[in-house]
């Protein structure tokens, strides 16, 4: 089987990391193999990896550059072990870059937002906002309060830090779907942590290190800290977590029926 987030399956975005999970039935596993790899359009895809356990388990990254419409298959050798699976490769509706400006119109990396919080306020539901590498704090760009069904990506490299002080990511209000891949998010302070999401949220390929809520039993400022999860159907795939700490929940504290998947 080939499995990537569901929330993946209709969108994908240029220069976006997605994790490919794939599971090959001990039966299918030949003997005197133990890679697998990826194929798009008819290509050996330079990701390969091993099987990572005796369950035939794996995961792969896919990250394409080039628009429009894409077959990926998995291959154990010549052995194609899963149906074919159709990606749409778009490009992002807005960026955000450090060397950037809020007076720009943020509809391409030369014309980019300086802060994530322009980008938010100009985007419309379910657009998509690419975030280049750099370190982005201030109240610009942490602490935001999300209300719109977004995208919000990077490739590993762009970071939020709550300077210890505030919350290093934002809170995702009731009612509305934000997907977050490829960022990393320190230092969050102020008893707020880093990430708070309601329902049908995802979390992709993020790190999240040295988030801080409080000792005290409350559950907005003691649970979960680096990420709080009020509602359900949210979930948290292919994530890091180091140092984060909190009442309960260091990580994540899940307060409903949520998916978490290393």
């Amino acid at each position: 089987t080939i499995t990537i987030p569901s929330t993946k399956l209709s969108k994908m975005y240029v220069n976006e990391k997605i994790p490919i999970d794939v599971n090959v039935s001990k039966d299918n596993i030949p003997k005197d193999n133990l890679k697998v790899y990826l194929r798009v359009d008819g290509i050996v895809y330079e990701d390969t990896r091993e099987l990572t356990n005796n369950n035939g388990d794996a995961t792969l990254t896919l990250k394409l550059t080039t628009l429009g419409t894409h077959t990926v298959e998995v291959f154990i050798n010549e052995s194609n072990v899963s149906e074919s699976l159709t990606v749409n490769i778009l490009n992002p509706d807005y960026y955000v870059s450090k060397s950037g400006n809020d007076s720009n119109d943020g509809l391409t990396l030369s014309t980019a937002f300086l802060t994530l919080n322009k980008a938010v306020t100009s985007a419309s539901t379910s657009n998509c906002i690419f975030v280049q590498s750099g370190t982005y704090n201030g109240t610009s760009n942490t602490a935001l309060t999300i209300s719109k069904n977004l995208t919000i990506y990077g490739d590993g490299s762009a970071v939020f830090s709550g300077e210890n002080s505030r919350q290093s990511g934002f809170t995702v209000n009731t009612g509305y779907a934000v997907t977050c891949n490829g960022l990393k998010f320190i230092n969050g302070g102020g008893d707020a942590g880093a990430v708070t999401v309601n329902d049908n949220c995802s979390i992709i390929n993020c790190t999240f290190q040295n988030n801080l809520k409080s000792t005290s039993t409350d559950d907005v400022t003691g649970w979960g800290g680096a990420v709080y999860c009020i509602g359900s159907k949210n979930l948290i795939f292919n994530s890091n977590f180091y140092s984060n700490k909190a009442y309960s929940g260091g990580g994540i504290y899940n307060d409903s029926s949520n998916t978490v998947t290393d």
